[in-house]
């Protein structure tokens, strides 16, 4: 029989935000285990697009290039592109935001979720405070008065583990949330879908059509496609119209080469996953010592690309702060401003996300009743032209503002490049600060504008770059002892 687990902190889950939790953990020193019940990490790509905020975190944790490897979108290919088929009739286009702003280091990119899983988890595997579990699924689990115990099942037969705290990101349909209560709140049932992962290669039918996704709407049809690779490799959301409708693999090449509008077209399904858009957040973001995070926190409409990216936030907001009070340098308080500032954020993103929903809702609906030049009408006023950068930067927890990003040289490097790695102190040159058992100061007075801090002001910046205090002028170390202690509770 396998041995038993301790440890001192638990994560359910091996996605995205799971893997991230404990690679954030284990370099700040706390020994982690993750179980994920699948035998490896995901091989169908679920999620692709990554926002500016968390290319920043995937920046701080020195992993931005590996992850954009695979990034193969171009100025031109910015693009969202309605029609009647793939590669024939157009009933209109529309440029995707400009990925350039000065607010931020970083550019949104495309990485399909397998990548981007992989990456996180070759990063993890070099950590020896981390250790990944796959094909451990938990049974049941138990809060104890200073810890959680979960019973496993895993190949070699039941285990048990033990830790201090759990991080359940167990994704949407989370059975640790559901098991300790914790309902979700949200519109409910908007749609079925199948999530069809193919290979095709569309060739000259495409030229002068590249773009990253691509809405195909008809009387008879409603598909929604996205590049993998921008060439052969693609996602089709292939929307279910009736209960009964049950597509097999010869239904799906056939619906696929209809869509694109090439009869005899080569097409290979590598992979169908079935989906429920369902937007939720959960009603708690804590359950005693045990934490939500990804989808198991909030699971939003894909409209917009903000699920994973909301989620991976949500880890990296929580994971200093679980460090903190797992080695003692804050009180158990700390925990509570988790739920304070992700929970909130998370309603606001998916009603955002579900006003994407409901304008891709509007066009659908004009194309199954036949009304093209009415779905046309639509695209001349749709709202995915624009940008809402509170969600793309993600620069707001609660009262909290993201330090503000400024290039420090001429080869690349910014402001956020000094935060990651305990708090922060930024100065401003005249400030009464400074003394060696205080964090690391950095004296900045060009900054002082963007900071509203008069040249002896300062600033206390968390781990994960977020500004925890701010005196305009007359800054002192008494000062900053005081805000340090305030943070950490």
């Amino acid at each position: 029989m396998p041995g038993n687990i301790e440890t001192s902190v638990l994560i359910i889950g091996g996605g995205p935000c799971g893997l991230l939790t404990a690679l954030l953990l284990a370099r700040a020193g706390v020994p982690c285990v993750i179980c994920e019940q699948h035998a490896g990490i995901s091989t169908h790509p679920k999620a692709m697009g990554i926002t500016r905020r968390t290319a920043e975190i995937f920046r701080q944790c020195g992993l931005l290039n590996e992850m954009k490897a695979l990034e193969f979108a171009t100025p031109e290919t910015q693009l969202i592109i309605w029609g009647g088929t793939l590669c024939g009739e157009e009933y209109g286009r529309a440029a995707l935001p400009d990925p350039n702003t000065r607010l931020s280091p970083c550019r949104p990119f495309h990485s399909p979720q397998p990548h981007t899983e992989q990456v996180l988890l070759n990063a993890l595997m070099a950590e020896p405070l981390a250790s990944v579990l796959f094909e451990h699924r938990v049974r049941h689990l138990r809060t104890l008065p200073q810890g959680v115990e979960l019973e496993l099942e895993t190949p070699g037969g039941p285990v048990m583990a033990r830790a201090e705290w759990a991080v359940a990101a167990d994704g949407a349909g989370s059975h640790t949330r559901k098991s300790l209560g914790v309902e979700a709140d949200g519109p409910g049932d908007l749609g079925h879908f199948l999530n069809v992962f193919f290979h095709a290669d569309f060739g000259a039918g495409l030229a002068g059509k590249s773009a990253l996704l691509y809405n195909i709407l008809r009387e008879d049809l409603v598909e929604f496609f996205v590049s993998v690779n921008g060439r052969d490799l693609w996602l089709m959301h292939h929307f279910l119209q009736s209960d009964n409708e049950v597509p097999k693999e010869d239904d799906l090449v056939g619906i696929i080469r209809s869509a694109a509008g090439i009869p005899d077209q080569r097409v290979k399904v590598l992979s169908v996953v079935p989906w429920v858009m369902s937007p939720k957040v959960a009603a708690r973001f804590r359950s005693d010592r045990i934490f939500f995070t990804g989808d198991a926190a909030a699971r939003l409409s894909p409209a917009g690309g903000m699920g994973m990216n909301t989620g991976l936030q949500s880890a990296h907001n929580l994971a200093w702060k679980l460090a903190a009070v797992i080695q003692g340098r804050a009180q158990e308080s700390l925990l509570d401003s988790y739920e304070k500032e992700r929970r909130g954020l998370s309603v606001a993103v998916m009603r955002h996300t579900n006003d994407n929903s409901g304008e891709v809702f509007q066009q659908v609906n004009c194309a199954l009743s036949g009304d093209i030049s009415g779905l046309k009408s639509l695209l001349q006023r749709s709202h995915r032209r624009e940008e809402d950068l509170r969600f793309d930067i993600g620069a707001f927890y609660g009262d909290h503002v993201r330090f503000p990003h400024a290039a420090t040289n001429g080869n690349g490097s910014s402001t956020l490049d000094w935060f990651g790695n305990g708090f922060v102190v930024v100065a401003g040159p005249q400030a009464a600060v400074g003394a060696p058992d205080l964090p690391r100061v950095e004296v900045l007075a060009e900054f002082s504008p963007e900071l509203g801090c008069g040249p002896d002001g300062a600033v206390l910046v968390r781990p994960d770059g977020f500004i925890a205090w701010k005196k305009v002028s007359g800054a002192t170390d008494e000062d900053i002892r005081t805000a340090l202690d305030a943070a950490l509770r």
